[in-house]
């Protein structure tokens, strides 16, 4: 079947209309905007100290993005934590699993003496689920769980340890991979130095799991102290439940994390085409004071498959100025889903998108400080505006939509 790629990401709305605006004077103000420059005065910061907003890229929130060879070292320290017991993903621990610790009198005696004697043992390995990742029981068995993984690797684990080995092998300073024989043992701790610190790894992914048990520790406790019911398969739909959100949740960041990249690639490719010069300098000034949180998401965790329309419904922020919204949409329609080579991008799968337009709103808060004519004074009110501490306004493109969609 031939695949039309659909305009990226919202196919419906007609053309828009620019209207540039000169660079270095602003628009007309309302009488609200003359007021909230007035308070202003006094409280905005010397903007000749600051970076220019447009060589800004806002870190994302939560944990970097991982190369393919990170993600294959901790899915084998994954697997190997797993092997050893030591590893409890969330949908085990709504199931009851229950933990297995060390004697607490091994604890206080290999605490009293400083780590010189007794300890964990790889035997037997058991972590402190009590106890902080940085005490030394711990750390000990992280090390010891550190100096046997290299054997794990050789052994057990030796399809993703292949793969990452040529991933490894590929830089061009080194050597290709010869027959895809694994390599001893000191090149390859060598080469997991080079990928990730393995102990601390491992430590971070031991507490994870201490954490997750408090977590439904805390649950357990809650729900039967309330009264809820005495059922355990009740609170394991609940346990269950908490989790598929958390999943949601964390797609949904994912989706506003990619598309501020998206858009912020979107507005350096046409910076760098010089045309329309004006307008999209005044964007990427704009763009330069928001983060990937401000972006909107979308609900589409219902759909089918690659030959299914795609339903996406949006979840917008109403906080948000509809120019500034209008002003993001202009972006995504300069999107180009492939390379100079003709491929498609990554994530660019030819799938068709339908609106929803009963969209709902989202519940995220707005953001203090950023430019006074970012913010929707028509649904904030200009009290609540003020308490959030926004700075001087910028210059916006005029931008029309003939079909009215806010982000």
């Amino acid at each position: 079947m031939d695949w039309e790629f659909p305009a990226f990401p919202l196919a419906n709305i007609e053309a828009t209309a620019l209207v540039d605006v000169p660079l270095p004077s602003l628009p007309h103000r309302s009488d609200e905007d003359q007021i909230m420059r007035e308070l202003l005065a006094n409280e905005v910061a010397d903007d000749e100290d600051e970076e220019d907003p447009r060589n800004v890229v806002r870190p994302l929130s939560n944990r970097p993005t991982k190369s393919e060879s990170e993600n294959l070292l901790h899915s084998l320290i994954r697997d190997y934590l797993s092997e050893k017991s030591l590893y409890i993903p969330g949908r085990k621990i709504a199931e009851g699993t229950v933990l297995s610790f060390p004697d607490p009198s091994d604890v206080t005696y290999y605490e009293t003496r400083a780590g010189q004697g007794g300890g964990p043992t790889l035997s037997h390995p058991l972590y402190a689920w009590d106890k902080p990742k940085g005490h030394c029981w711990n750390v000990r068995l992280a090390r010891l769980l550190t100096s046997d993984f290299n054997a794990y690797l050789l052994h057990k684990g030796q399809t993703k340890t292949l793969r990452l080995i040529d991933l490894y092998r590929l830089n061009p300073d080194d050597n290709p991979a010869s027959d895809h024989l694994l390599p001893s043992s000191p090149e390859l701790d060598d080469i997991l130095k080079q990928v990730g610190d393995v102990e601390e790894i491992i430590l971070n992914k031991l507490d994870a799991t201490a954490q997750r048990f408090k977590k439904a520790a805390t649950q357990r406790r809650e729900y039967f102290g309330r009264g809820d019911g005495d059922s355990a398969g009740s609170l394991k739909l609940l346990i269950n439940q908490e989790l598929q959100n958390k999943r949601v949740s964390n797609r949904r960041g994912e989706r506003r994390r990619g598309l501020y990249i998206r858009r912020h690639t979107i507005i350096e490719e046409q910076v760098q085409k010089g045309e329309n010069a004006t307008t999209w300098s005044l964007i990427q000034t704009a763009f330069g004071y928001l983060e990937d949180g401000d972006m909107s998401s979308d609900e589409t965790e219902t759909e089918k498959g690659f030959y299914a329309s795609k339903v996406v419904r949006r979840r917008k922020k109403i906080w948000i100025n509809p120019q500034v919204s209008n002003m993001l949409h202009f972006v995504d329609r300069h999107y180009n889903p492939r390379t100079t080579s003709g491929t498609l991008k990554k994530g660019s799968a030819p799938l068709k998108r339908e609106i929803v337009h009963g969209s709902c709103n989202s519940v995220a808060l707005p953001r203090p400080k950023l430019p006074f004519n970012f913010y929707n004074i028509k649904d904030l009110g200009l009290e609540t505006v003020k308490t959030l501490q926004p700075k001087e306004p910028v210059v916006l493109p005029e931008i029309y939509h003939l079909d009215s969609m806010e982000d």
